[in-house]
């Protein structure tokens, strides 16, 4: 078993090409031995009462036993980082046993939350939806099958979500300098709103978990032009391409939603109502919402190319009564009250952040909050990924991710690989194209205080992208890409080839 410290490590914030610090090298046995020892010290809040799982499968002949129909959720891991067990075997434990987990993780994050809304005062709070959603989920998982042999570089989602959402519990708690109480809901959270670690726990696990759950709508165009190219081979046909058009009747709804993960809180100045009404005290702390177009627009549209973060949070919406029952009231004249207000957000951010890690038009200014935290876990979980050209498991000795620094100043990020040269390049000019829109020049963006630099290697050949936060309001440089072979650097290789590289692609396409 790895061993973990206990301590956080000092960081020292030095140039963003620093090379004093080697970092931490991420993968399965580290994040699963972090994990067992937070289950086993009861430290994360919302799981500290989870009930045993049964990961029991007929199946599978190494849980075919008895002794895993009830199994504490700690010893789940545990046999995940026994260095006895054989690695096929863990694979199989590890993608069944993380099938079995998924909704008590979610049962209990939402638990959690609702024993922490004052207004809900019941004793017995059921998980209204989690085992409709729990059943999609299931099913995403048998259909996930047919993505490996659409998408090159398709993840099983299974698992990637699990690694995502451990990958998050440990930069924050092992490596960010601060804890999750320095993690924001919203750049403005109110002492009289504060959300607590327990909850800001439970938000991750939400969001983590849950940030994948539409992806298979997006795919459907992309497997309607692979089934074309193979029937086209048999002459003239009346092939029909499926279709899917979100119905009608639930376009309410979805605008609803859209305005939900579009608006933003404002506390309400109600002075003048008080000196009116002077026994209705409990108005001081008052808010209303308002609608922030510019996010309303980047959704909506990604709402129309069925981008999986949105479609992610219209499943949550439609099937959890713990999002159906958000308080929402978009109206200037009225106001709602301090708890309304704090369960808005929780709310709120759990969903606009599942929206944004997909929306490269939402841009970002700072890295303590969840929904920059997502895209930085969800661009380097690429330990264990099958590639689907032939199924490979690329299991920690082909893809190696390095987290050298993740600081609110700076965060410098290394992956190493295999990959030949074309491969190479195919997967790292997206992730360049990614950052480079979303740390864009836009309002305020000279606000943003930290660097960050995202390195991808192979033997001989590397790709760098770098972003440097602006000396003062005036000073915003464009980010810096660059790529070397061996010690010589490509002067052809900047922005605007990685602009002209997704042009010819869309042309090609």
């Amino acid at each position: 078993m790895i061993l973990i410290n206990n301590h956080k490590r000092e960081i020292n914030i030095n140039s963003i090409d620093s090379k004093n610090d080697n970092g931490i090298n991420i993968n399965d046995d580290l994040l699963f031995s972090y994990y067992y020892d937070q289950l086993k010290d009861k430290t994360i809040s919302f799981l500290v009462n989870i009930k045993p799982v049964n990961i029991r499968n007929y199946e599978i002949d190494e849980i075919d036993e008895v002794r895993f129909e009830k199994i504490e959720l700690k010893k789940v891991f545990k046999l995940l980082i026994d260095e006895k067990l054989k690695s096929h075997i863990k694979q199989k434990i590890r993608r069944y046993s993380f099938q079995q987990i998924w909704p008590n993780h979610i049962r209990a994050a939402i638990s959690y939350l609702r024993d922490k809304d004052t207004r809900d005062k019941g004793s017995w709070k059921f998980d209204f939806g989690v085992q409709d959603l729990t059943d999609y989920f299931n099913d995403f998982s048998k259909f996930e099958e047919i993505l490996f042999g659409i998408d090159e570089y398709h993840r099983d989602h299974t698992i990637h979500v699990f690694r995502v959402y451990l990958l998050g519990l440990y930069i924050i708690d092992k490596i960010y300098p601060g804890d999750f109480k320095d993690i924001k809901i919203g750049n403005k959270e109110k002492e009289e709103l504060k959300i607590e670690k327990g909850e800001k726990e439970a938000i991750w696990c939400i969001i983590a978990l849950c940030h994948d759950l539409g992806y298979p709508l997006e795919k459907i165009e992309r497997l309607n032009e692979e089934v074309l190219k193979i029937v086209k081979y048999f002459g003239s046909s009346n092939f029909r391409r499926i279709q899917y058009s979100l119905p009608i009747q639930g376009i309410i709804l979805d605008e609803h939603i859209l305005n939900f993960i579009s608006s933003k809180l404002n506390k309400k100045d109600i002075s003048e109502d008080i000196q009116n009404d002077k026994n209705n005290i409990s108005k001081v702390n008052a808010y209303n919402l308002t609608i922030q177009n510019k996010y309303k627009n980047k959704y909506s549209n990604a709402y129309e190319k069925f981008e999986h973060g949105i479609i992610s949070c219209i499943l949550l919406m439609k099937n959890l009564v713990y999002f159906k029952e958000s308080d929402y009231k978009l109206s200037y004249n009225e106001y709602i009250q301090s708890e309304d207000a704090r369960q808005f957000l929780i709310r709120r951010e759990i969903l606009r952040s599942i929206a944004s890690h997909e929306c490269n038009d939402i841009y970002h200014i700072y890295t303590n909050n969840f929904s920059f935290l997502l895209i930085i876990c969800d661009e380097i979980q690429e330990w264990g990924r099958p590639i689907g050209k032939n199924r490979i498991y690329h299991n920690g000795r082909d893809i190696k991710i390095k987290v050298k620094k993740y600081t609110k100043k700076l965060i410098d990020i290394h992956i190493s690989t295999d990959f030949d040269k074309d491969t190479l390049k195919k997967y790292s000019i997206p992730k360049f194209k990614k950052f480079i829109k979303i740390l864009r020049s836009a309002v305020h963006s000279e606000r943003r205080p930290f660097d960050f630099k995202l390195t991808i290697t192979n033997e001989s050949i590397k790709y760098i992208f770098k972003y440097n936060s602006p000396d003062n309001e005036e000073d915003y440089g464009s980010p810096i890409v660059e790529k070397y072979d061996g010690k010589v650097r490509d002067d052809d290789f900047n922005i605007e080839s990685i602009i002209e590289y997704f042009r010819k692609r869309k042309r090609i396409q």
